[in-house]
């Protein structure tokens, strides 16, 4: 019963949805790079390229949500922690409010002054009508400073019996409160967080949004369903409230680094936002998990009319990275695709498979659709390797000049102060996507500078072209006003896979000397196929036999596919559950850019086929990747040991998964008994051709199949070749997702006459922006027919 219970539950919300609505926002690559934070011995940060990140204040403390006053000083909500605890409250009320003053305005914070204390959790600070506001774990309090001394020592409870610690009992999941002032719609927005990880609230105000009065009365439940919206803002031109959301943290089940994602929404009045039933959009918690199911159950007709009345987030976000505040840049300093964006800060990622402790841009329509989200600032967390962290972001804010303001609450305690430096620049002609390995290159390009000091010497501009057989400093020729041309024939990369060319500018500006770095990755393609195995093992290339397997050389007195030998194997296992193994181990590991698929050709020589028959390739590139030729699970590769005769066999690599390491094996296994032949091992290249110009175009030959190629070139950068084939006039729809499902393109949407097309894509989404960097699926689908494929996008 309780089986049938989830699965009704779960079948109401998938049967509504259509692709993409539990999906993973696509990400936009804003290119970031290292820059030393001024003010801090041995630290760095990674920002957009002509970006500066200074130290603003240190020795913060706990430093949470941040406020202007109205005379322009930011002021920090400071939690009071019991020692060096992180989440300990210390019980002496050693929470405070403190202020930044920047008298001199040279960037850096003058004091930190405390300006209200006696202060148990604070969260949040808000400035109303000459009035301070904190929210702290129990209660919003209003202060005011009645002498104009600076400190506020008139105070009175101005919200109270806000959701905390569990009198009794101590610990609940979460105890800080945010607040927002609407005063267009005469609200104040408070956010209480859930009690607990994942259970039905006995409270009904708990995991929800408050809306009061502006004078602290009318209390009532505006939308619900919100697990910690630590952060809330007023979108600047909607005037909506958006908020962050936290999922649930039970990452030690099955797929639990990945689920549920994090999310950004728009809060309106009486909605619903998932939990402690559904993440995403409709997305059901998995109620197999017995925990899960233990918390919730019963359910309810209403629980399931709430799931399918939930509107698509704006984002959603890597599981477990703790979105804190979200903040919109209404400035004129960043460049304009930021104006009106915004910005959250991420605190956490060491329980999931995002390297967190970053603040992201999350770049929408006011609305909240077409959303995409790009790391903004990195480096907290140095080592994805460890879990070491020096910085875990939190409160966002901007000041009039439109530099924007971070506060790391733990580890290093202290606000930070990004802004634009002296230098900023673009490509204007970018190098070509992709080039042929050992191929001669004539190279031409060209950047621009859209920020510089026109009153200083001229910039020093120079590329790295060391990676495409070029000087790693190349001057570009000055063509005035900002602009730069790059041309340089080069020797080319000898070995296939990405490469990188950097073009440093350099600058003494009035802020002294600087240095920007705009890069472009080029997918370097094979010439040739790679031979692995022929006449002989290719050149550096080494076999080690495993158990079972008795023997394996070249030799021509046999069957033969090509030249003059093939590999002969002579097994006889040690069982047939046990498969022996042949690994082939290359002089060095090999990039899988530009090669599509593993080809050999197989004789069966004497072995007599079994009913249990295994044959398997296996290829090695950061984890054992397996296909099967025959046995359970076998792909339809037409691999019949009783033909004795040469078989020719093409596995795609894609079917071996992501292979997102070069690889440093080739195995064949098996458990078959006796002796035979393989032949022509080889990878196989993808075929290059330059697309010349955007266009759909179709042959008129009319195929007799229904059928969707592999894109070429894969990986590509700006454009690449989409080609499939249409046995009748149809109907036909070509969309692009990521691998979560979610769709970010539409191609085709429409009839198509019967022939073999070929569609040129830029990689961008339905709103002409650059999609970053990734893996994504393209499908065809017809009437009654559907195909997929991956492509891999490199920016």
């Amino acid at each position: 019963m309780r089986l049938l219970i989830a699965l009704c539950l779960l079948v109401s919300s998938v049967y509504a949805q259509a692709p993409g609505e539990v999906y993973v926002t696509p990400k936009i690559d804003l290119h970031l790079q290292p820059v030393a934070v001024a003010g801090m011995e041995n630290r760095t940060l990674n920002v957009p390229p002509g970006f500066v990140v200074e130290l603003f204040a240190e020795d913060v403390g706990k430093g949470r949500l941040m406020a202007w006053s109205p005379d322009s000083v930011l002021h920090v909500a400071v939690m009071g922690t019991r020692g060096n605890s992180e989440w300990r409250a210390d019980p002496n009320r050693t929470g405070r409010v403190v202020a930044l003053p920047d008298r001199d305005r040279d960037g850096r914070a003058d004091e930190v002054r405390t300006v209200a204390d006696d202060l148990l959790w604070p969260n949040s600070v808000a400035f109303y009508q000459g009035a301070m506001y904190v929210a702290d774990t129990d209660e919003v309090v209003r202060f005011r400073d009645g002498d104009g001394d600076g400190f506020y020592e008139e105070r009175e409870v101005f919200i109270p019996d806000l959701a905390t610690w569990i009198p009794g009992l101590g610990g609940a999941e979460h105890v800080t409160h945010t607040i927002v002032f609407d005063e267009a719609n005469e609200r104040i927005y408070v956010h209480q967080g859930s009690s607990c990880d994942l259970c039905r609230e006995r409270d009904p105000e708990r995991a929800t949004v408050l809306a009061f009065n502006l004078d602290g009365t009318g209390r009532r439940i505006f939308a619900s369903g919100l697990r910690n919206s630590i952060g809330l803002a007023l979108h600047p031109l909607t005037g909506e409230l958006w908020a962050t959301n936290n999922g649930h943290d039970r990452d030690r089940f099955p797929n639990g680094r990945d689920l549920p994602p994090e999310t950004i929404v728009i809060v309106r009045e009486g909605g619903f936002y998932g939990w402690p039933l559904a993440h995403g959009y409709q997305a059901w918690v998995d109620f197999e998990v017995d925990e899960y199911f233990r918390s919730i159950a019963p359910f309810t007709r209403e629980d399931t009319l709430d799931v399918e009345r939930m509107e698509q987030p704006v984002a959603a976000v890597a599981a477990h990275t703790a979105p804190m505040a979200i903040h919109f840049y209404t400035g004129d300093q960043f460049p304009s695709e930021y104006r009106n964006q915004a910005f959250v800060a991420l605190r956490a990622g060491v329980r999931g498979n995002d390297l967190g402790y970053k603040v992201m841009a999350v770049f929408s329509d006011p609305d909240g659709q077409n959303s995409q989200v790009g790391d903004f600032l990195t480096g907290f967390r140095p080592n994805p390797g460890n879990n070491r962290v020096w910085g875990k972001p939190v409160g966002l804010e901007s000041d009039a000049q439109g530099a924007l303001y971070v506060s790391s609450d733990h580890t290093t305690q202290a606000v930070f102060r990004v802004r634009v430096g002296p230098l900023m620049g673009q490509w204007e002609v970018g190098p070509p996507d992709t080039v042929l390995a050992g191929q001669p290159l004539d190279l031409s390009a060209a950047i621009a500078l859209t920020r510089f000091d026109r009153e200083a010497a001229e910039p020093v501009v120079s590329a790295d072209l060391s990676a495409l057989g070029g000087s790693a400093e190349t001057p570009l020729t000055a063509l005035g006003d900002g602009r730069y041309r790059l041309e340089a024939a080069l020797t080319g990369a000898e070995a296939n896979g990405r490469k990188q060319i950097a073009v440093s500018v350099a600058q003494n500006t009035a802020e002294g000397p600087f240095e920007i770095a705009l890069s472009r990755t080029l997918v370097v393609l094979p010439a040739e196929d790679l031979a692995i195995a022929d006449d002989e093992l290719a050149a550096g290339w080494t076999a080690k036999a495993g158990l079972g397997l008795d023997s394996f050389d070249f030799d021509g007195s046999g069957p033969v596919f090509t030249g003059t030998a093939a590999g002969v194997l002579t097994a006889d296992p040690l069982t047939r559950l046990l498969p022996w193994q042949l690994d082939m181990e290359p002089p060095a590991p090999i990039e899988t850019v530009g090669y599509w698929a593993l080809r050999l050709a197989i004789h069966p020589g004497d072995v007599v086929p079994a009913e249990d028959d295994v044959v398997e390739v296996v290829l090695e590139s950061g984890g054992f990747q397996q296909v099967v030729l025959l046995g359970e699970g076998t792909g339809d590769y037409g691999l019949d040991l009783g033909r004795k005769e040469w078989q020719e066999i093409e596995v795609p690599l894609s079917a071996f998964g992501i292979l997102d390491r070069p690889i440093e094996t080739v195995r064949f296994a098996a458990n078959l008994e006796g002796r035979f032949y393989i032949d022509d091992l080889r990878l196989v290249r993808t075929e290059f051709a330059v697309p010349t110009v955007v266009h759909e175009a179709r042959e008129d030959a009319t195929p007799q199949h229904f059928g969707l190629e592999q894109n070429f070139p894969n990986p590509f950068n700006s454009q690449t070749a989409i080609r499939y084939t249409l046995d009748r006039s149809q109907e036909i729809e070509l969309k692009v997702y990521t691998l979560t499902g979610q769709h970010v393109a539409t191609l085709i949407s429409g009839h198509r006459s019967a022939g073999r097309h070929v569609l040129h894509w830029d990689g961008r989404d339905g709103q002409g922006r650059p999609l970053a960097s990734g893996l994504y699926l393209y499908q065809l689908r017809a009437e009654s027919e559907r195909q997929t494929r991956k492509l891999l996008l490199v920016r």
